[in-house]
């Protein structure tokens, strides 16, 4: 039987198709670098998604765990300390600048019109991604890499997840750009995207096998060996391109590209232990000479470095210790809270914050892009109590619909 996506969210849905376009304009900006009044543009195209958010913030946290509550006005309120210590411009338009922290307050937003509204716009992303994948290809910028990726293919992931809710079409288009992102972030040498895409694909692929859509054990041995197949020959593929089409993977793989950051970051953030402890703030900075550069001739652009390439060390320069611990502690509840429920939305949300962990290992910053936005609507499904007790069926009756099909006298 043939479902389709309750999506009464007008207002939602215009504001992730702000975000599409916020992440094109970037893509214009950072490649051109000649973009005129480039900053002005991106909050005005970011702005229906501040205003959707915004004008749909609920107050009512009956649906919310004591310990829940505890940890998220916690984390607001150090979160507002790290912006009074900041000094920045609010125009400026880096995409792990303040915004890609405004995802903490889909926590206070009316889940389901959200949720819909991703799902049904994710649909459509599936096909824009295809359309765009080439972007990523020719540039060598990393920062249009991770946007292109991060923004338009990251939907997939999320569809293919909760394959159990899906029709077999969006499941296979949504699995078809997950392996084209996965080659893209292989191809373009993103180490960090590449562990993530392939933790969705296994993770979905895991429950594709175990909610019932492959209801014949036959079936599921064919998928098993067909997937098997298929990773020995895409073995066999990359050995045999390893100096050609994979050269710039193979040359990155033993590459330590992060050793000389970490030391420099250890080295600054540890003259004063304030700093471990409380951050610097937002914009907070810390000194690492001879790693920028903005041309090909090496010449640095800036002694001190806006971010680093780890999230468990990014939040610890923002916010410190404190909102490292209230991170990773609300992640957790997130977590194990979505593993305990009845259906599989939520443990499909469990494992997108699992990865999201996993993740900030090797990088996984927030940037300001549909990814992070998925994380914290995955972290608020999680947490709340009015889906964790929902049966598949209820999720199936509370976000789609049957879809009707017409009788052949019916159609014109």
């Amino acid at each position: 039987m043939d479902y389709v996506i309750k999506d009464d969210g007008l207002r939602y849905r215009a504001a992730w198709v702000a975000m599409l376009v916020y992440a094109l304009l970037y893509v214009v900006e950072t490649s051109l670098n000649s973009f005129p009044m480039a900053s002005l543009f991106y909050m005005l195209a970011a702005l229906p998604m501040i205003i959707a958010i915004l004008g749909n913030l609920s107050f009512d946290f009956t649906n919310r765990s004591r310990i829940c509550l505890l940890l998220y006005f916690a984390m607001l309120a150090w979160m507002l300390v790290m912006c009074a210590r900041a000094k920045f411009d609010l125009f400026y338009p880096h995409q792990y600048g303040i915004l890609s922290y405004a995802g903490v307050v889909l926590l206070m937003v009316n889940t389901k019109p959200m949720l819909g509204s991703f799902i049904s716009v994710g649909y459509k992303t599936n096909y824009a991604f295809i359309l765009l994948m080439a972007i990523p290809l020719m540039t060598k910028e990393t920062g249009v890499i991770q946007m292109m990726l991060e923004t338009f293919s990251v939907p997939a992931a999320f569809i293919f997840l909760t394959n159990k809710y899906h029709s077999n079409r969006n499941i296979t288009m949504s699995a078809i750009v997950l392996l084209l992102a996965f080659l893209v972030a292989t191809l373009t040498a993103r180490r960090n995207l590449m562990l993530t895409y392939a933790l969705y694909i296994a993770i979905g692929g895991v429950f594709l096998m175990m909610n019932g859509k492959m209801k014949r054990a036959e079936v599921k041995v064919l998928a098993f060996l067909s997937a098997l197949l298929l990773l020995m020959l895409a073995l066999v593929f990359y050995m045999n391109e390893s100096q050609g089409m994979f050269s710039k993977i193979t040359g990155r793989a033993s590459e330590n590209t992060r050793e000389e950051v970490f030391a420099s970051f250890a080295a600054d953030m540890l003259t004063s232990g304030s700093d471990v402890i409380v951050g610097r703030g937002m914009s907070g900075e810390y000194y690492c000479p001879g790693v920028d550069f903005i041309d090909e001739e090496r010449t640095e652009s800036n002694d001190y470095r806006f971010f680093i390439e780890c999230g468990y060390l990014q939040w610890i320069l923002k916010g410190g210790l404190v909102y490292l611990l209230l991170y990773v502690a609300l992640f957790l509840l997130a977590i194990w809270q979505g593993f305990k429920s009845r259906n599989a939305l939520c443990k499909a949300s469990a494992c997108i914050v699992l990865v999201q962990l996993i993740d900030m290992a090797p990088f996984g910053l927030h940037g300001f892009n549909t990814k992070m936005l998925m994380i914290w609507l995955a972290v608020s499904i999680c947490l709340d109590k009015n889906f964790r007790k929902m049966t598949d069926e209820q999720v199936r009756d509370e976000l789609f619909t049957i879809k009707n099909k017409l009788l052949p006298w019916q159609k014109k």
